[in-house]
């Protein structure tokens, strides 16, 4: 039995090693080079679209004619931010609370309208306000106020204990850093995880911002497993594993070139985008030396890793191109979907659909894609 197993072990390690290059222990941080072929080659997956919430039938009785954002509690019940209020339904769309948003300055009160909703294990619900974050129970009860501001673009992740990571500004001399920050339940900060650059503000002569758009670098960000937080900047396809205190467990790359931007794809952004000037303060285009690699991170409860592939603008194509890791770090898979995914649980990808009708009236809904060949994805 023992030369069975080991007999497995040295046939494993050479399988992988042809896909992943050695493993390196620079700083006793575990580093795991990828190549740029998936060990285990594209996965089709077999899916089923199914229809959760639709803004179209009894909105009347709902008051559901936008969708801000959507999360998904431990029960899988959906709960979803509308103009005007919040509203949490079952996973088969059965309404089971609303709460009615009030704007003021009152407990559970706002002073602007909630743009964006988190959750945690506990399904407490975490409600961004502009300046602050409001905190209900999983009754719709109001609980505190938290003052933390989320920057546009960049989530927010509560973990087991209730400590909350996001990305702040940071001002060091004429130059502004974005830092990932580890706060406690009260909005304090407890450590500051890793830096980087901005790129889209600088000072100096006067303030001088520059307009997001695409190909922006951008920083993203998940828990895995509610034991790790999966970190990367997308300049680099790069991904860090931080244990929950904050400390670097290990990387693990893909060997993939950048790609240049060309003049086709700066043409179709500034044309979209343009330029503006506010007062004295100059907006602009600004142009990372290559294409992103990547412009989402997700997890799943089994512990893999899904990153969302930045595909050229001028691909009109309507699927996203995904890459699976594995909770260690190892490239697995590559596939597409027809969706950008919001949440990736227990074989169903969820995500927010909008659509105009034949009157031109937006119609939002919630969907899901039942992945029928879930329980055959590996692992490892």
């Amino acid at each position: 039995m023992k030369k069975k197993l080991l007999f497995f072990s040295i046939l494993l390690y050479f399988s992988l090693s042809f896909f992943i290059n050695t493993e390196d222990f620079e700083k006793d941080i575990l580093t795991i080079k990828n190549k740029d072929i998936p060990l285990r080659g594209n996965l089709k997956l077999d899916l089923k679209e199914k229809t959760i919430i639709d803004s179209s039938k009894k909105s009347n009785e709902y008051d559901i004619y936008f969708i801000r954002d959507m999360v998904l509690d431990s029960e899988e019940n959906i709960v979803i931010l509308t103009y005007d209020n919040i509203l949490k339904f079952n996973k088969e769309g059965r309404l089971l609370k609303k709460f009615k948003i009030k704007l003021g300055q009152g407990p559970g009160e706002f002073q602007h309208n909630p743009s964006r909703i988190f959750s945690d294990n506990l399904n407490n619900l975490y409600v961004f306000d502009g300046f602050k974050i409001v905190v209900f129970n999983k009754d719709l009860l109001f609980k505190k106020n938290i003052k933390i501001v989320l920057l546009p673009g960049y989530s927010l992740c509560i973990d087991k204990r209730g400590f909350l990571y996001t990305i702040q500004s940071e001002y060091l001399k004429l130059q502004i850093k974005k830092v990932l920050v580890k706060f406690n339940k009260d909005g304090n900060p407890v450590k500051k995880i890793t830096f980087f650059d901005d790129p889209e503000a600088r000072i100096g002569g006067g303030i001088t911002l520059f307009i997001s758009h695409p190909y922006s670098p951008r920083a993203y960000y998940c828990l895995n497993s509610n034991r790790y937080l999966i970190y990367g900047h997308n300049l680099e396809y790069k991904l860090f594993k931080y244990d929950l205190d904050g400390n670097l467990l290990s990387t693990f790359i893909v060997d993939e070139k950048p790609q240049k931007i060309s003049s086709k794809e700066k043409n179709e952004i500034e044309n979209k985008h343009g330029k503006i000037k506010v007062s004295n303060i100059k907006l602009n285009l600004k142009f990372p030396s290559h294409r992103p690699f990547f412009k989402g991170i997700l997890s799943d409860e089994k512990g893999r890793i899904y990153v969302v592939r930045m595909k050229s603008i001028l691909d009109k194509n309507k699927y996203e191109i995904i890459d699976i890791f594995s909770k260690d770090g190892l490239y697995l898979y590559q596939t597409k979907l027809p969706c950008f995914p919001k949440i990736i649980r227990n074989g169903s990808i969820y995500f927010i659909h909008k659509e105009t009708n034949e009157k031109g009236e937006e119609i939002y809904k919630i969907k899901k894609l039942i992945i029928k060949n879930y329980d055959s994805i590996k692992t490892f």
